[in-house]
């Protein structure tokens, strides 16, 4: 339990002996009580917010006392380590107990795909991490916290009653706060912003039409464009959108900077070199996006981060299109970069592609053109192209000279309709750009 400080009036039942030292007294205390309030550290702060009611009862239930018996099936020994925890009242015990038990779910997490990943394993993850990052809280280590929840959200399965955002998102976006940006990135955010290279859009798509757009269809029409699979510009779509005008790269950095993200680290998924790895906000920018970065490419591609981060999907609202063939709530991801490439591909939903901030170049063919664009023969790349767009007269592919497409430069506010299989081929012509993605069935 946290203590309380405060501040002991003396009784003078003479009331005689107050005068100036008394007066003085209750000054100097009072001086003491409102310093040690002033630096009592953030991490004490956002202690309390993971055992006080902050998060909501149900959640601060949950940190104090937990009901794992439905975690049965992650395994013995997993299963001893989490009741060894639980039961622990040492931070520093309970941090090196989690660790342990981190690391072993870890490995587990990393065999075989992550479609195959039982749900009890990343279920388990979530928990441990939650009652890691109050151990560690505990310790005063406010930074470390936030990394530990980050990674919980990342691999770990959603924690919640349903009706509130993720615990751990809750806890991890309180415990992070607005961050101060460094002079140094500070200097370099404006310029950075208001660059780009249009020559791209005549340098690939020279003699490429553009498609048809046109300005919030009612839902009607847009059923019609669905049902066509016909590709469409739509305009105005994100005029009551908080994210027009918030979202930037000193925004990012203020509600995001010390958060961990996983990202790709390469030109495109389809290259040898191509890797993912998690690293905070600020790593990213400072390691793919400032000037003095390094030559290789970094994306932060098509990841739920609205949901790690629940502020910003405040920002957003989902466009009632998504809605047309069901009620189910379309997946929302995120894509965040600089003179990033998407290697041309189709997927298996379709989609609303809408552009917050930066400009991309988008080339677009239909699924009959599929014989001309060279699919990968693998079941894994079976959805992406060898061709590379910005090569026409690539001899090994032929054929692609002879496909027929449309073009699109999408600025920000402005979206995009991609049917279900029309392939699609995505390049950033700006130095930093965003987009949010809506897939619906």
């Amino acid at each position: 339990m946290f203590k309380r400080m405060c501040v002991m009036e003396r009784d003078n039942d003479e009331g005689t002996v107050a005068g100036d030292d008394v007066i003085q007294e209750v000054e100097v205390a009072r001086r003491r009580r409102e310093s040690e309030l002033r630096q009592r550290s953030v991490a004490t702060q956002a202690s309390e917010v993971l055992l006080g009611p902050a998060l909501s009862p149900a959640a601060s239930a949950f940190v104090k006392k937990l009901d794992i018996a439905a975690l049965a099936d992650v395994g013995p020994a997993f299963y001893h380590l989490l009741e060894e925890l639980l039961a622990c009242d040492d931070p520093k015990a309970a941090d090196a107990l989690a660790a342990t038990l981190l690391d072993g779910l870890w490995e587990q997490l990393n065999i075989g795909p992550w479609r195959d990943v039982r749900l009890v394993l990343r279920r388990t993850f979530s928990y441990a991490s939650l009652v890691r990052a109050r151990a560690v809280l505990l310790l005063g280590e406010q930074s470390r916290a936030v990394e530990v929840l980050d990674r919980g959200l990342v691999l770990g399965a959603p924690l919640g009653d349903g009706e509130s955002p993720n615990w751990l998102a809750q806890a991890a976006g309180r415990a992070h706060g607005r961050w101060q940006i460094p002079q140094d990135l500070e200097r370099f955010v404006e310029h950075l912003e208001g660059t780009e290279d249009l020559s791209i859009v005549s340098s690939i798509a020279a003699g490429t039409p553009y498609v048809d757009q046109t300005v919030l269809p009612s839902v009607s029409e847009f059923l019609r464009t669905l049902t066509a699979k016909r590709p469409v510009k739509i305009l105005q779509l994100t005029d009551g959108w908080p994210a027009m005008s918030r979202w930037n790269l000193r925004y990012f950095l203020q509600v995001m900077g010390q958060r961990t993200v996983p990202i790709e680290v390469g030109s495109r998924y389809t290259d040898e070199e191509w890797s993912q790895k998690l690293v905070t906000i600020e790593t990213f920018v400072r390691d793919f996006l400032q000037p003095a970065a390094k030559e290789e490419i970094g994306y932060l591609a098509q990841y739920n981060l609205l949901d790690q981060v629940p502020e910003l999907r405040a920002d957003i609202i989902v466009p009632d299109y998504c809605y047309v063939l069901s009620d189910s709530e379309p997946d929302v991801n995120f894509w965040f970069g600089g003179r990033t490439t998407s290697p041309l591909h189709f997927d298996d939903r379709d989609n609303i592609l809408t552009q917050v901030f930066g400009s991309k170049l988008i080339l677009l063919y239909d699924a009959e053109e599929t014989d001309l664009l060279y699919p990968f023969e693998t079941a894994m790349l079976h959805n992406t192209s060898r061709v590379d767009p910005e090569q026409l007269h690539d001899p090994r592919y032929p054929r692609f000279a002879s496909a027929k497409g449309t073009k699109v430069l999408l600025e920000p506010g402005q979206a995009l309709f991609i049917p279900k299989g029309c392939w699609h081929f995505v390049k950033s012509v700006s130095s930093v750009s965003c987009s949010v993605s809506f897939w619906f069935s």
